[in-house]
């Protein structure tokens, strides 16, 4: 008679590995587009379900804690530069890995790097865009932190930014809108974008489509 243990795993069962996306349209476009991975389903708005090379990845949105999980959140990770999970895909040839993906967008923290027994470099996701109205008082004067320093530095109108380096894609469809007052983080890892967009925002990058505009100028 087989052992309690004996049943676990079984040959049917597949491991998922749960990722939680800021923004969730991007994330898909960036596992689909740049990644190669394969859609298989998408519900609710807030999960998307792809297959890659036989093992399987779901984004979700996060959220609160549920029944079957009642002391934990899922939340995007608020230090990009702190990671707790890493995947590795095991590749023929690093170094041909690393210029097919670079053509097709993927930024990577550093090129193809010999430790001796292999070769490897790390990717990283696309940037995650977050605004928050700067509500803060100042001590004097009544007015809001912000409303007259950043806001006259940068209030911009909508923007919808796609940039390349060459042939390869370092922003896809960058949309934000920035009104006087706010204060604006751009989040992401070492070597996401975040320079490339604060660059295509000023103009030293130009965008190959889109453009921003400052009270009502491009």
């Amino acid at each position: 008679m087989a052992s309690a243990a004996s049943n676990f795993p079984t040959p049917e069962m597949s491991l998922t590995h749960i990722l939680v996306a800021s923004d969730i349209d991007r994330s898909r476009r960036w596992y689909t587009e740049v990644l190669g991975a394969e859609l298989y389903r998408e519900y609710g708005g807030d999960s998307v379900v792809l297959s890659f090379n036989g093992s399987w990845l779901l984004l979700v949105t996060g959220g609160d804690p549920t029944n079957d999980k009642p002391t934990v959140t899922l939340a995007p990770l608020a230090e990009p530069d702190l990671v707790d999970h890493l995947f590795t895909i095991r590749v023929p040839d690093c170094r041909a890995a690393y210029e097919s993906l670079s053509a097709r967008g993927a930024e990577f923290l550093s090129p193809p790097t010999d430790h001796g027994a292999e070769t490897r470099c790390f990717f990283v996701i696309p940037i995650a865009i977050s605004s928050k109205s700067a509500s803060t008082e100042a001590e004097s004067g009544g007015r809001r932190r912000g409303q007259d320093d950043l806001g006259s530095l940068m209030h911009c109108g909508r923007t919808t930014l796609d940039v390349f380096y060459g042939d390869a894609q370092a922003l896809w469809d960058v949309s934000v809108n920035v009104g006087e007052g706010e204060v604006v983080s751009i989040v992401g890892s070492n070597g996401a974008g975040k320079s490339t967009f604060v660059n295509a925002v000023m103009g030293i990058n130009r965008a190959r489509r889109g453009a921003s505009s400052s009270r009502g100028s491009n």
